[in-house]
């Protein structure tokens, strides 16, 4: 199996991601209308799926994330999402996502998009793909001058301090660094002492529909343990 069909087959279209997870919640008994979402992703135009599905579901989400999907907020921001969640009945639920995405081309090319109205295609994630494109030329500092971006290749370094991934592999353990902080940012204003929090992270495919890899999915309630949907 290639590459590109390995990612697909561990894949699902988004939609059916996030209907399965309103089912798995609402078996719980997680109020849809009582539930607010948060979402932290990358800051492309591409990632829009998600941001569609979720608002269809649940409402506007509050926007925790910046270049590559790694959250640009820490507790505070947290903290003023978490004061959104809606109260009608019972605890509420707090829906915090976090994804990285990927570009993938026909059967063989993975990094790249071909976006409305261009004729050639572009990388992404744009950002991470310079990170990585840095470290393979050997630069031994940050080289861009730009405060997200030299954050996203600080954070690549210390997860590769010396091989260089290709950018699946980056892009994958750019997923489970999302989630750690998803869920340390969480644990650090002891969100589950107000409302449900219902965490999932993943990685958003853009191929010819818009697909997800699920990485985790968990729900906190009031005892603080985690509990995989």
């Amino acid at each position: 199996m290639g590459a590109v069909a390995e990612l697909l087959s561990r894949s699902e279209p988004i939609g059916s991601t996030f209907a399965q997870l309103l089912r798995l919640t609402e078996q719980r008994g997680v109020r849809r209308a009582d539930t607010f979402p948060a979402v932290s992703c990358c800051r492309d135009e591409l990632v829009a799926d998600l941001h569609s599905v979720v608002e269809a579901t649940w409402g506007r989400p509050f926007l925790l994330g910046g270049l590559g999907g790694v959250p640009a907020v820490g507790p505070v921001g947290f903290s003023t999402a978490l004061s959104h969640v809606p109260v009608n009945q019972g605890r509420g639920a707090f829906l915090v996502i976090g994804a990285s995405h990927l570009g993938v081309l026909g059967n063989d090319v993975i990094g790249a998009s071909l976006r409305k109205g261009q004729r050639e295609p572009t990388s992404t994630c744009g950002a991470l793909i310079a990170v990585t494109d840095s470290l393979h030329a050997g630069d031994e500092a940050p080289p861009f001058g730009e405060h997200e971006l030299d954050s996203l290749w600080r954070l690549v370094r210390s997860l590769y301090p010396v091989e260089v991934p290709d950018v699946a592999s980056a892009t994958e353990a750019l997923t489970k660094q999302i989630d750690t902080d998803l869920h340390r940012f969480l644990a650090a204003i002891n969100a589950h002492q107000r409302h449900d929090l219902i965490v999932v992270s993943g990685t958003i495919l853009h191929h010819h529909e818009t697909r997800f890899i699920l990485y985790r999915s968990t729900f906190i309630g009031e005892s603080g343990q985690p509990e995989t949907l």
